[in-house]
C-alpha cells in the first residue's frame, strides 16, 4: 500500500499535512484519508469526526516517520487523496486484495 501512496504523491494526487487534508475534506474533494498510528488522539479525533461526517473512509496505518519517508518528506501524520482511482486501489490493497 505504501508504494501506491508514493505513486499518488508523484502524480500530484495527495494532500499532505493537517491543513491540506482539512481543506480537501471541507471542499468535498477527499476520497480517502490516511492517518498514522502515532498521531495524537486530538488530531485523530478531529479527522475521524470530519471524515465520518462526509462518509470518507479512513485508514489508520504506519508511523509518521514511515509515511514521511515513503513520500520523500519529514514526518507526515495525515494525507488524503481526491483521486477516486487511487483511493479505490489503496483501499483494496489495505483490505488485503491484490491490484490487477
Amino acid at each position: 500500500m505504501i508504494s501506491l501512496l508514493g505513486f499518488a504523491r508523484k502524480a500530484g494526487k495527495l494532500n499532505l499535512g493537517s491543513t491540506a487534508v482539512e481543506k480537501s475534506i471541507k471542499a468535498d474533494k477527499a476520497r480517502l484519508v490516511i492517518i498514522t498510528k502515532d498521531t495524537s488522539n486530538n488530531t485523530k479525533d478531529k479527522f475521524y469526526t470530519k471524515a465520518s461526517a462526509k462518509n470518507i473512509p479512513i485508514i489508520e496505518e504506519y508511523s509518521r516517520k514511515e509515511l514521511g519517508n515513503a513520500l520523500g518528506k519529514g514526518d507526515v501524520s495525515v494525507v488524503s487523496t481526491a483521486d477516486e482511482g487511487f483511493a479505490k486501489a489503496i483501499l483494496k490493497k489495505w483490505d488485503g486484495g491484490n491490484i490487477e
